[in-house]
């Protein structure tokens, strides 16, 4: 009989950690050839195919390295000396960088707001709008994570030296601004390094402008995204948008609209 002549063809299924299935494919060189049979070194179970068979798919489950016989035969009883070919499974495994103890815990965040847009409008009157200046502000939030849902509280303070403009003409040169809330997250995608999430908030603000106070009821809306550095440090930026509403204080309601657009911090995950 003439020898197999044997070509194996990459594993077509790379399934979690390692490929488990290998196609053997060889060629049918001897017309009188009628029968295959083959078995593994995991499985010594022969197997017999047709001669119009040429290749065969074996599944090694979670062996590593195996060798692959086969002989041929004319008659079926009759078999030739066997053809053995080994092969070794290539590990394909992924890195893991800073994967997270678990998803649930407590985490503690501080966020550094180095410039926001304010927009305050007064009901039947003017605008008030930011022209320029400058502000800093830092938020600080503890939330504690049931896998996915989170539930928290934030505090925030900013301190602006900033002009505002009221048609024709107003100027304010000092605005302190502040705000708690009660919040709750949920993240979208929480992997190995990436972190994000949104978030929702019901609190109070505080604005002092001119040597006015004014608080109203107010709703934060957040989305957080973040690298995780290691198990717990995790490097985020938080762009929010605050709406205020039925404000109240010595000079009447207005509406304030607060929109941190850049913002940058850590937190710290226990």
């Amino acid at each position: 009989m003439k020898k197999i002549l044997f070509v194996l063809i990459v594993a077509l299924v790379s399934q979690f950690l390692f490929a488990s299935e290998t196609i053997w494919l060889w060629n049918h060189n001897d017309n009188d050839v009628a029968y295959y049979r083959y078995q593994t070194s995991f499985d010594e179970k022969w197997r017999i195919v047709p001669s119009d068979h040429y290749s065969v798919k074996v599944d090694s489950g979670d062996v590593t390295e195996y060798d692959f016989i086969l002989q041929q035969s004319y008659d079926g009883v009759n078999w030739s000396d066997a053809t053995i070919k080994n092969h070794v499974i290539k590990q394909e495994v992924a890195p893991v960088i800073g994967k997270a103890k678990t998803n649930k815990g407590l985490v503690l965040s501080l966020q550094v707001v180095p410039f926001e847009s304010y927009i305050a409008t007064k009901p039947h009157e003017a605008r008030y709008e930011k022209k320029s200046k400058y502000s800093l502000g830092l938020d600080g939030e503890v939330s504690y994570f049931f896998e996915k849902f989170g539930i928290g509280a934030q505090v925030g303070i900013n301190i602006g030296w900033e002009e505002f403009s009221l048609i024709p003409f107003y100027a304010a040169k000092e605005r302190v601004y502040g705000g708690a809330y009660a919040t709750l997250s949920y993240r979208i995608l929480d992997g190995n390094r990436f972190v994000i999430l949104t978030q929702l908030g019901l609190g109070t603000n505080y604005e002092l402008i001119n040597n006015v106070t004014y608080l109203s009821p107010s709703i934060l809306i957040a989305l957080e995204g973040g690298i995780r550095i290691n198990e717990n440090v995790t490097i985020s930026m938080k762009p929010s948008f605050i709406t205020s509403f039925s404000s109240w204080n010595g000079e009447g309601e207005y509406t304030s609209f607060v929109i941190k657009t850049v913002s940058i911090g850590s937190s710290y995950r226990f």
